[in-house]
């Protein structure tokens, strides 16, 4: 099956086709035989076949051994098994805000504050 469009899903969304365009949901399966070049924004996300776009993921990201992803990926957590292929820019989300730093004036180092 080919879809071309926008599509969002309820509960668990597996892939197991071609789909082209915008893709939305709360978990997203890419299964072996899945190929998704999307905009795509979902809570969790999984490939194990292959993705393209940017990809913006509330909690969970896992490239499966058989996956591989490309674009811009924007996650809480990721996970890349052994044989996963990850090419994109990646910027990883965390809860609390970072810690300031501030370089010490007579020595150069940074201390925490």
């Amino acid at each position: 099956m080919t879809f071309e469009g926008t599509l969002s899903s309820h509960g668990t969304l597996m892939i197991r086709g071609k789909v082209e365009g915008s893709l939305s949901g709360e978990r997203i399966v890419i299964s072996r035989s899945g190929v998704v070049r999307a905009d795509t924004k979902a809570e969790q996300m999984t490939v194990a076949g292959s993705f393209e776009g940017p990809l913006e993921v509330d909690g969970d990201m896992v490239i499966r051994s058989t996956g591989q992803c490309s674009g811009t990926l924007v996650c809480k957590t990721l996970a890349v098994e052994a044989g996963g292929v990850l090419n994109a820019d990646v910027r990883c989300k965390s809860e609390s805000a970072p810690v300031s730093r501030k370089p010490d004036a007579q020595s150069g180092s940074e201390k925490g504050g």
